[in-house]
């Protein structure tokens, strides 16, 4: 869209981006329509046709049937583990179509045998968490006692403005119940550098729970969020 391409998201379900907090997707959504980018929601694709150079897709939208002619369709409906020509039942490791079952050790239930990235289960499918997991696991083999822990693994979208997020989100923290549950907003049109740089649109949230109001997530829509997310981390 950038590059001044028509873009339109398809989508078959009502919300984007189910892994980010739902008020920071619905802030990006309303940026994303504002560049151009046409976003259609509760919206299956019922056939994609060629048409042409093209093709035709059929969408059932709220409006009913939809026809939508574009020049290339991305298709991005989700990933999977694979496991390569690997007989993991020969093995005897434990698995399932979500992935390989490993301990906070990075260890199979086949003592020995360890599995990292997105290979394993539970997935995350971000390079560097596969890193990280690559350096537990070569650790414990060596003999050290290293484990992974999942509590403040950062995501990023490289979208414009990027959004970025590590630990809960806000319905997720609510969902745990937790107690003396803070949320922390600042926008970035009040920040000098992002008014100097002519980049304001965006913001930064934080939520705090328990007693000491120990930080469990934060979420930044905005410039080089990719990077202002490891301070949250």
């Amino acid at each position: 869209s950038g590059f001044g391409v028509k873009v339109t998201i398809v989508h078959r379900s009502e919300r984007l981006l189910r892994r980010m907090d739902l008020e920071m997707v619905r802030r990006l959504s309303t940026y994303l329509r504002k560049s151009g980018l046409e976003i259609m929601m509760n919206s299956p694709i019922r056939q994609i046709e060629n048409n042409g150079p093209g093709y035709r897709l059929t969408v059932e939208s709220k409006k009913g049937e939809v026809v939508v002619d574009v020049d290339s369709v991305l298709l991005a409906v989700g990933r999977k583990a694979s496991f390569g020509e690997q007989d993991l039942q020969a093995l005897g490791i434990e698995y399932d179509q979500r992935g390989i079952r490993v301990t906070s050790k990075m260890e199979t239930s086949v003592s020995g045998i360890y599995a990292v990235g997105d290979a394993t289960y539970p997935n995350y499918f971000l390079a560097h968490t596969a890193y990280h997991q690559g350096i537990v696991a070569v650790e414990n083999i060596a003999g050290l006692q290293a484990h992974f822990d999942a509590t403040a693994v950062p995501s990023c979208l490289f979208t414009d403005p990027e959004l970025s997020s590590v630990g809960l989100s806000e319905e997720e923290a609510k969902e745990q119940g937790l107690e003396n549950l803070k949320i922390g907003k600042f926008p970035f049109s009040a920040n000098g550098k992002a008014a100097t740089q002519g980049e304001t649109e965006g913001a930064v949230k934080i939520i705090s729970a328990g007693a000491d109001e120990k930080v469990v997530g934060v979420h930044i829509l905005g410039p080089h969020s990719s990077d202002l997310i490891q301070e949250g981390t």
